[in-house]
């Protein structure tokens, strides 16, 4: 039985990996954590708490990487055009350098864990620069093992990056083992955004993320004389919060409850928004809930009858948030971007709006639900369900995806 290395960007864990982790943890001998941003190494089996000591990163220029970079800027500016050139080379250094601090600190802790690498997977959560440090890690040492990363959103559309622009992808692409997309459509960008010919596709294959069994409320709208929404994201530009906003305050004769769920940087911003436009509303009311843990968003989806989800993002892979809401059977209002259609069935269990759709169209979708016959409105509910259970099951995704792991040698 084979060892797993498993690279995140932060320990604890990133919440998307909560139901993961004991998949992972049953089939494999031994289950690695590496974190970038605390820097140590864990056995998921005994979760040590270890301390290792950091080297500086004035030591990253005993590595002689210079033509990586020199390639990656001749490579963007024939493709790009960009006559800024002195940024780009500062970004793709940087990059660089965070892959090469990574991977000393890499080799350190399999070092002081003394784990013989060759008998594992490396895992990669994210496809970022930790992914090219285990690939120049690999070709210096000639070991062999296998890498495969996962690929999400922010690691994956060139367009919510700085220069709309990703280093190395191509490196990445040819060295690694597989890439494993959250989505079709995602998988599509990559193969058209790299350049990537068909006939060389094996190695990029699809698994689904999943959520929790939930549970399925289907007399949510009559027991009450308000109509209740909820969205769940970070309060960054790109989830649109002030669009939501907005929209409830174009509404006027319906009496609606909204909830949001979730931090971020641009919270006293929003929250100020919020009060200049909805404070003088005797319809809607509002809360803004902080950030919540995985089980306090569950234990609220239990508790209170919602009526629906809203998801404005203009940015997304598939949205976990998206698969817990349906695992409750609530339908969701969603924009049209990365994997969204994928989960969303436009009319079905739910509605798909145009990347940037107008505010009556957004105000048009929410009365929509009001109005709707409470028939129709169960099999909403119901359709949502189903897709959740059909598709987005974690049980059965992540089961596929580790007996897929464990099949590699």
């Amino acid at each position: 039985m084979k060892d797993l290395i498993l690279i995140c960007d932060k320990y604890p864990y990133d919440v998307f990996l909560e139901n993961e982790l004991p998949y992972l943890n049953k089939y494999f001998k031994n289950v690695y954590i590496f974190s970038d941003e605390n820097k140590k190494i864990h056995n998921y089996k005994t979760i040590p708490n270890q301390r290792r000591k950091l080297k500086s990163l004035f030591s990253l220029f005993k590595i002689k990487y210079f033509r990586l970079i020199k390639n990656e800027i001749k490579k963007y500016y024939q493709q790009k055009k960009n006559r800024k050139i002195i940024s780009i080379i500062y970004y793709i250094i940087i990059y660089l350098l965070r892959s090469m601090n990574f991977y000393i600190n890499f080799k350190n802790a399999l070092m002081a864990q003394n784990i013989n690498i060759e008998n594992c997977i490396v895992y990669h959560y994210w496809m970022n620069h930790t992914c090219l440090s285990t690939i120049l890690y690999k070709n210096k040492y000639k070991k062999k093992y296998l890498i495969l990363t996962r690929v999400h959103g922010y690691d994956l559309y060139f367009e919510v990056n700085k220069y709309n622009y990703i280093p190395f992808r191509n490196i990445i692409y040819d060295e690694i083992d597989y890439i494993s997309f959250i989505s079709n459509k995602g998988m599509n960008y990559f193969i058209e955004k790299n350049n990537i010919k068909t006939s060389y596709n094996s190695k990029l294959i699809i698994n689904y993320l999943g959520v929790k069994k939930g549970e399925l409320f289907l007399d949510s709208k009559t027991k009450k004389n308000y109509f209740t929404i909820v969205s769940c994201s970070s309060i960054i530009k790109v989830k649109r919060i002030d669009l939501i906003i907005k929209t409830l305050a174009s509404i006027n004769d319906k009496n609606i409850s909204w909830y949001h769920i979730g931090d971020g940087l641009e919270k006293e911003r929003i929250l100020d928004f919020a009060k200049r436009h909805l404070d003088n509303k005797s319809n809607i009311t509002y809360s803004f809930l902080g950030k919540l843990s995985n089980t306090e968003v569950l234990e609220l989806y239990r508790n209170i009858n919602i009526d629906l989800f809203i998801n404005l993002s203009d940015s997304e892979g598939i949205p976990q948030a998206i698969m817990e809401a349906f695992s409750y059977g609530i339908p969701v209002i969603a924009c049209n971007v990365g994997g969204v259609s994928e989960i969303v069935d436009n009319n079905i269990n739910g509605i798909l709006l145009p990347y940037k759709p107008e505010i009556n169209l957004i105000r048009e979708a929410i009365e929509k639900f009001i109005k709707m016959d409470l028939e129709i409105f169960k099999n909403y509910k119901i359709n949502a369900y189903d897709k959740w259970e059909s598709t987005f099951n974690s049980d059965n995704n992540y089961k596929k995806f580790v007996k897929f792991l464990i099949s590699l040698k």
